[in-house]
């Protein structure tokens, strides 16, 4: 018997950036590239993923960053940056 999926399947399965305009229209980024490593260490999954994401907007947006985990998992980090700075 195969085993269920991690995450059930859903529109956000591998990440997705949303982006809103000021005015609250959602505004098109789209994924430049993704890059995706594991560890197995002491029986625990260390998973990190990077994503990069290109707006050609010329004025700034709001975005929201939506990415599916197990039921069981836990996010311990996360971090963002624009313009190869990170944001708080």
């Amino acid at each position: 018997e195969a085993n269920p999926p991690a995450a059930p399947p859903n529109a956000f399965l591998g990440g997705v950036l949303i982006a809103y305009d000021r005015s609250g229209r959602e505004r098109k980024v789209e994924l430049k590239s993704s890059h995706l490593s594991s560890v197995i260490e002491d029986g625990f999954a260390l998973t990190t993923i990077d994503q990069t994401y290109s707006s050609t907007l010329d004025a700034p947006v709001e975005a929201v960053f939506y990415f599916p985990v197990p039921p069981d998992a836990a996010v311990t980090r996360f971090a963002t940056s624009a313009l190869n700075r990170p944001l708080p």
